[in-house]
């Protein structure tokens, strides 16, 4: 099982259940445009009732209707439930046969090691929006798993779409001038860290590459300002967990393609 950024047989008696709820996600500032989106989740548990035993649940928005809008943004949400809960080079037709192949694949290395095997792999996917405005949408994963190991693997992935097209967009579509977000991001980084100017970055448990600050892989619009993001092992080491910075808008606006 591997964990990455982006990226069937059933044979046994699992209980899967798939329940749709049509809670409509308010936008930040003004009424919801379209792509309208609602609430689905997957659950999946090898011995129904059993906390200690595996199972895996996905909980996410989902794009409504047939466009090449809702496509988009839901392929793009099942790339990134793939990488998390698939095996390294298997595709799936849907969540249905994700949340089987995970299991499979617990039962698989259990006949493998037997009782060396793991108690029980989990797997967990919570999505939302954080903000959607009639020109980007900017969809929230966060994940979980834990399939045996020293600890369990946690992850928080940014998705930012073109709300007209679906698109996801890249970096040069959300930020048009890299070097002066960055340096603002470094300041509030030291502040919040309080690392002097004068101090190199890896100075204590840092691991920037050539003690060079930049931006995280993650972005994200919130109410509370821009949101930078660095995951478990980006820039830090496991045990430091997630490093998360907010950056008023006020200071962010002027570095920013997109106008939240």
């Amino acid at each position: 099982m591997k964990h990455l950024f982006y990226k069937i047989s059933i044979l046994m008696l699992p209980v899967l259940q798939g329940c749709n709820t049509s809670t409509r996600h308010a936008d930040i500032k003004t009424a919801l445009p379209k792509p309208g989106f609602s609430n689905k989740t997957y659950k999946l548990e090898l011995t129904p009732g059993c906390d200690s035993c595996p199972h895996a649940t996905v909980h996410i928005p989902v794009a409504e209707g047939s466009t090449t809008i809702a496509k988009s943004i839901n392929d793009s949400v099942f790339a990134v439930a793939q990488q998390t809960l698939g095996e390294e080079g298997k595709l799936y037709a849907n969540y249905d046969s994700l949340l089987a192949g995970f299991m499979n694949a617990y039962k698989k290395m259990k006949a493998d090691l037997h009782d060396d095997a793991p108690a029980g792999w989990e797997g967990e996917i919570n999505g939302s929006i954080t903000i959607q405005t009639n020109s980007f949408i900017n969809i929230k994963l966060e994940t979980f798993t834990f399939t045996g190991g020293a600890h369990p693997n946690a992850n928080t992935y940014s998705l930012l779409f073109n709300a007209a097209t679906g698109k996801q967009l890249a970096e040069a579509d959300i930020v048009k001038d890299i070097p002066g977000l960055t340096a603002v991001a470094e300041k509030k980084f030291r502040e919040q860290l309080k690392i002097p100017a004068s101090t190199p970055l890896n100075s204590s448990v840092y691991t920037f590459d050539d003690n060079k600050f930049v931006l995280p892989k993650n972005i994200f619009f919130t109410e509370g300002g821009l949101q930078l993001l660095y995951n478990a092992y980006e820039i830090a080491p496991y045990y430091v967990g997630p490093t998360i910075l907010t950056l008023p808008y006020a200071d962010t606006q002027p570095y920013l393609a997109l106008k939240p």
